[in-house]
């Protein structure tokens, strides 16, 4: 049975997810059409990133994931690191995210209604509600230092990098960033590039055909999520990345294949 919250248009379901034995999502949305489905969601992205972190040396792994929605990510993130500190500024996804990730479900996670942005100041969400808004920087001196940021902020992602300049050059942690809008790619790779980041193409495939459910009908089609991969250039092991490397501030998607299954990109061939 779905159940409601305060705002009768909204219902909310659960079901056994790849990482959880009880994950609530919003009914109607595209997370739960998947979750629904196949019982996971970005899994091959998950793969990728959950296999980055079992590669990295290191007594604590942490992660921190801006822009959480409602959690699907930082449950699975929570299995492979030792801490993960999540943000959502959404109030509604929020609540999710807060309720998928409380108690004995994942320990180890810590979880915030707040904006990530280059400034601190407050921002607007639908609705009217008033968010608070805090730079990644801010956060240095409060939590345990990220090996994996990872960042799905709906089209702002060179504010989240804006404000994050003092961790991308002492830190230094992985990135993974989606980049959906064409417009902003060449931002992105400018301001990482001046930061002494490499990237990486990756092409997370909407459907899995190896999903929990083993369900093989594809209701995704051929389509896939665009994101970068991106390390600092003091970072080993450079050269053993199996994607299309990022080459100028010119570049976008439509210079590179992928492979649907896995996600790996690759120059396109000339014809």
């Amino acid at each position: 049975m779905a159940l409601k919250l305060k705002d009768n248009s909204v219902h909310l379901g659960s079901t056994k997810t790849r990482h959880s034995r009880n994950f609530t999502y919003i009914k109607g949305t595209v997370e739960a059409t998947h979750l629904e489905t196949y019982g996971e969601y970005q899994q091959k992205e998950i793969n990728l990133l959950v296999g980055l972190l079992d590669r990295i040396d290191a007594k604590q792994k942490v992660v921190w994931d801006i822009g959480a929605n409602i959690g699907v990510h930082t449950i699975a993130f929570s299995k492979h690191s030792s801490f993960v500190c999540s943000w959502e500024a959404n109030p509604q996804n929020f609540k999710l995210l807060r309720l998928n990730t409380q108690g004995k479900l994942a320990p180890n996670v810590k979880v915030h209604n707040v904006a990530i942005s280059n400034g601190e100041l407050s921002i607007v969400e639908s609705g009217g509600v008033e968010i608070e808004a805090r730079t990644l920087d801010s956060y240095l001196m409060n939590y345990p230092l990220p090996s994996l940021v990872k960042i799905d902020v709906e089209g702002h992602e060179l504010e989240v990098l804006q404000g994050a300049r003092v961790m991308l050059q002492t830190v230094k942690p992985i990135l993974y960033m989606e980049t959906q809008s064409k417009d902003s790619y060449s931002k992105h790779i400018k301001f990482l590039q001046d930061n002494d980041y490499r990237m990486w193409w990756f092409a997370c495939p909407n459907y899995n055909r190896d999903n929990l459910n083993k369900n093989h009908e594809n209701v995704c089609g051929n389509t896939v999520i665009y994101s970068m991969l991106a390390f600092h250039k003091d970072v080993d092991g450079l050269n053993n990345i199996e994607l299309q490397e990022v080459n100028s501030v010119d570049d976008h998607w439509s210079y590179f294949d992928w492979d649907y299954d896995t996600g790996l990109t690759r120059a396109k061939k000339n014809d």
